[in-house]
């Protein structure tokens, strides 16, 4: 990481704890709501949340300048996008398809209410993790005896929603790494099952799951096929230091009624549907691009000028309490201060790179016992 990306991602990642922290309180004073107003509520986490989430957005958006092209396979299935509920399936091999994925989702004016189902330890995380805890967003212990009562919460939770939402699925459980693709490919092969050859074996339990249980409630499955025409850019740090990624999204829009409703069809269409998706990202591999109509899909200022305010009034209090402690504390013992503080927040954004790398992710969970 450069001398100005330092130096900038310290300064963001105060003012995003900052500012994060404050919005989490804002969220616990509005959870009463929940039991008193759930219309309410619906409204206005998302939004709060939206605080949070978008200056995320404006990393990939304004500062590193994410180049985002959408394919669709249909123009009058994308005219439905933020005009109503899905459950989303989205490939996962990249260190930032979760950003990606919520660029979509901002460009369409659905970021505040984007949900993803993640793991449990999340919700611990201060800032990112409560307000995720706060905007109902699903949470799994990787244990199908715990998580089969978690993703029955999970339901009645999105079925209990009052407004719009996008819930999020990576049915593959894990990201793609060579390791854990040639793992799949072994352990479909033991079981009789063509294996694939771009994606791992997507987990058919909680997908089939979720889909019965809001066949009724949610309208529509979109389809999320991402490609990087260069995978090795898809990186953190390369967001960090401004490099120039290339993302390619292909949509699809699947009305609910097209699907089974049992569970045990649904284990077999999520496989079959992993297949089309195969096919989908081979064609990617060979073209450069996906099938489908290219769609303008432009970034928006919103994101923009509410992380200049949020920058702005944060840098506002800093001046004030830092002219306070100087007077206290004197000037040296202040500089110190400003010092250490900006060290620790690198070392932190270094071991943030690290951890999200896809060679990192958790295991396929196909070891041997």
């Amino acid at each position: 990481m450069n001398l100005v990306s330092s130096i900038f991602f310290s300064w963001f990642a105060i003012v995003f704890c900052i500012s994060g922290l404050f919005i989490n309180f804002l969220q616990l004073l509005v959870l009463p709501l929940y039991w008193i107003k759930k219309s309410w509520y619906h409204n206005i986490i998302p939004a709060l949340s939206y605080g949070i989430f978008s200056q995320i957005t404006v990393l990939g958006e304004w500062w590193a300048g994410m180049d985002l092209k959408v394919y669709v396979e249909s123009t009058e299935d994308f005219k439905h996008v933020g005009k109503e509920s899905s459950v989303i399936i989205c490939n996962h091999y990249s260190d930032i398809d979760w950003l990606a994925s919520w660029i979509f989702s901002d460009r369409n004016g659905f970021c505040g209410r984007a949900k993803v189902i993640s793991k449990n330890s999340i919700k611990y995380v201060p800032v990112i993790g409560w307000s995720w805890w706060f905007a109902e967003f699903g949470f799994l212990n990787r244990n199908w005896q715990q998580d089969k009562e978690n993703i029955s919460r999970i339901i009645e939770s999105m079925r209990n929603n009052t407004n719009y939402f996008w819930m999020g699925l990576l049915c593959e459980g894990t990201r793609r790494t060579d390791e854990k693709l040639k793992a799949s490919q072994e352990f479909s092969l033991n079981n009789g099952i063509v294996p694939l050859k771009h994606h791992l074996l997507p987990r058919t339990k909680g997908f089939s799951l979720i889909v019965e249980g809001l066949h009724d409630k949610v309208p529509a499955i979109y389809d999320f096929e991402l490609g990087f025409p260069n995978p090795k850019s898809a990186t953190l740090m390369n967001i960090f230091n401004r490099g120039k990624i290339e993302v390619l999204l292909h949509f699809r829009r699947i009305p609910m009624c097209n699907l089974p409703k049992s569970q045990d069809e649904l284990s077999k269409y999520i496989i079959q549907h992993y297949r089309e998706k195969d096919v989908l990202y081979e064609t990617f591999l060979q073209t450069g691009k996906f099938p489908g109509t290219l769609v303008p899909l432009p970034r928006k200022i919103n994101n923009l000028v509410l992380f200049t305010a949020v920058n702005v009034l944060v840098g506002l209090i800093i001046i004030s309490w830092i002219s306070y402690c100087v007077i206290v504390f004197g000037i040296g013992f202040v500089g110190l201060a400003i010092l250490v503080t900006c060290f620790v927040v690198y070392a932190f954004m270094r071991f943030v790179t690290i951890v999200s790398k896809s060679d990192r992710g958790s295991k396929f969970g196909l070891e041997k016992k």
